[in-house]
């Protein structure tokens, strides 16, 4: 009987040593999930930079293309996950700041006959996700991705919008300045002139992987 109370007793120790080890095999393997991986959410890009080039491995800098949503790998030190929005981006040009904060005001263009003509427009953009071609009107372009993005113009979300809006703004203004005030009230001379500075938008910014999708006259 002693035997018998011996052997549970020894039984019961080994059952909760199995618990107590596979709790904690549990969490190391969350551990080391939460060190060693980043998730990228959905909505999200994820550009994997490789902060320290080694002999046999992937030389220093930015993945070409694009991760997906879900997990991946990262070492720390070693590399690192950024992340670049991939839904629609919207950058206004607009008078009421107090609705719009980031606008500046609206674009003030100078026609041909020496008027001051003020509009307000939104841009409507996206970042692409891996280096490729696309079309635009009836052209095709080459353009970047998210490595040119972060290469060309930092890790900064606000750089990236300055440059839109910077590009948009000189494009636009240079191309409905060709109108006269009566001509930029006849809505399909200025829409004529909006779409090529669309083109000479996206052909500026598609190096960065930056695509313009379309330009809205507000008013």
């Amino acid at each position: 009987m002693i035997m018998a109370e011996r052997e549970d007793a020894h039984s019961h120790i080994l059952i909760k040593l199995s618990v107590w080890i596979f709790l904690l095999l549990i969490l190391a393997v969350i551990a080391l999930s939460y060190i060693f991986g980043v998730v990228v959410e959905p909505g999200y890009i994820g550009v994997r930079q490789i902060t320290v080039a080694l002999p046999l491995g992937p030389k220093q800098g930015f993945s070409d293309v694009g991760l997906t949503s879900g997990y991946h790998w990262n070492i720390p030190f070693y590399s690192r996950i950024l992340f670049i929005p991939k839904t629609l981006q919207i950058i206004h040009i607009h008078r009421d700041t107090s609705l719009y904060p980031e606008s500046e005001g609206a674009l003030e263009v100078q026609t041909t006959d020496g008027s001051s003509v003020l509009v307000d427009i939104s841009v409507v953009f996206r970042y692409l996700e891996a280096p490729g071609t696309t079309t635009v009107g009836e052209k095709i372009y080459s353009h970047g991705g998210p490595a040119d993005l972060l290469k060309g113009l930092g890790s900064s979300q606000k750089m990236w919008r300055n440059t839109v809006r910077k590009v948009s703004i000189d494009e636009l203004r240079r191309a409905l300045g060709r109108l006269s005030t009566s001509e930029f009230y006849i809505p399909q001379k200025r829409q004529d002139e909006i779409k090529e500075a669309k083109a000479n938008i996206n052909s500026k910014l598609l190096k960065f992987g930056i695509k313009v999708e379309s330009v809205l006259l507000r008013r």
